[in-house]
C-alpha cells in the first residue's frame, strides 16, 4: 500500500485562488459588467468570489481615484493658465488707464488753456472787437475746440459746427482782401 498524499485544506484553496486568478487578468476584471462577471463566477466558491469581487471593487477604487488625480492634474493646469492670462489682462488694462489718464489730464490742460485763452487777447487787434470777424471765428473756434475735447456733442452738431468754422474762415479770408474794403458796421 503506498501512502497517499492528501492536499492540506490551505494548499488546495491557494490552488483555486490561483487558478481563478490566472483565469482573469485585472483589465478583464475591470472591464466586465457585473452580470458577466456573476456568470463567470458560477461554480467557485463563495470565498472566492467574494476575495475576487473585492479585487474587481479595488481596482475599480483604483481606477477612479487615478481618474480623479488626473482630473485635478488638469483642472490645476487650466487654473494656472487662466491666472496668467487675467493677471497679464488686469496689467494690461493699467497700462491702459495709466495712458488715459494722462492724455485725460492732457485734454483738461488744452480746455482750460483754450478757456483762458478766450479771456486774454492781444490789445489793439482786430480780435478784440466783437464786430470784427476775427473775433467771432475765435469764439467759435474756442467753442469747437472744447465740443471736440469734451466730446460732449452728437456728430450731427459737430458736422454744423465744422462747417460754420469752414464759413467763418472764409469770411475773415474774403476780409483781409484788398478789393473788399468795407467793414460789418455799414
Amino acid at each position: 500500500v503506498t501512502p497517499t498524499c492528501k492536499a492540506s485544506p490551505a494548499h488546495s484553496r491557494h490552488d483555486r485562488r490561483s487558478n481563478a486568478d490566472s483565469h482573469f487578468s485585472d483589465d478583464q476584471l475591470v472591464s466586465m459588467s457585473v452580470r458577466e462577471l456573476n456568470r463567470l463566477l458560477r461554480g467557485l466558491s463563495k470565498d472566492e468570489v467574494m476575495r475576487l469581487k473585492q479585487k474587481r471593487r479595488t481596482l475599480k477604487n483604483r481606477g477612479y481615484a487615478q481618474s480623479c488625480r488626473h482630473k485635478r492634474v488638469q483642472q490645476k493646469h487650466i487654473l494656472e493658465h487662466e491666472k496668467t492670462s487675467l493677471v497679464s489682462q488686469v496689467e494690461q488694462l493699467k497700462h491702459e488707464l495709466n495712458r488715459l489718464a494722462r492724455e485725460r489730464d492732457a485734454y483738461k490742460l488744452k480746455c482750460e488753456k483754450l478757456s483762458g485763452a478766450n479771456c486774454y487777447h492781444e490789445t489793439g487787434s482786430t480780435s478784440d472787437n466783437p464786430s470784427s470777424p476775427e473775433y467771432l471765428i475765435n469764439d467759435i473756434s474756442i467753442i469747437f475746440m472744447k465740443l471736440i475735447l469734451l466730446d460732449r456733442c452728437v456728430p450731427h452738431l459737430l458736422f454744423l459746427f465744422k462747417i460754420i468754422y469752414i464759413i467763418m474762415q472764409i469770411v475773415v479770408f474774403f476780409f483781409h482782401l484788398p478789393c473788399f474794403s468795407f467793414t460789418m458796421d455799414q
